[in-house]
């Protein structure tokens, strides 16, 4: 390979590493999106218990 052909693939390389970093997320990033993922967990979750429990409080209600 010439000099300049091996120049031309680090300038490629760099670049491409560079477009790599600006797109990459870190920990500190999957941490938080894990984070909030469980906080939305946790609602849905009260929320369906909630609705459990109002539905079958409707339930015994109309029933009786």
């Amino acid at each position: 390979m010439n000099e300049d052909k091996i120049i031309t693939m680090l300038l490629d390389h760099e670049e491409r590493l560079v477009r790599i970093e600006d797109n990459m997320a870190t920990k500190d990033d999957v941490c938080h999106l894990s984070n909030t993922l469980d906080h939305l967990v946790q609602l849905a979750e009260k929320k369906d218990q909630e609705l459990t429990v109002i539905a079958h409080g409707h339930v015994r209600h109309y029933s009786h």
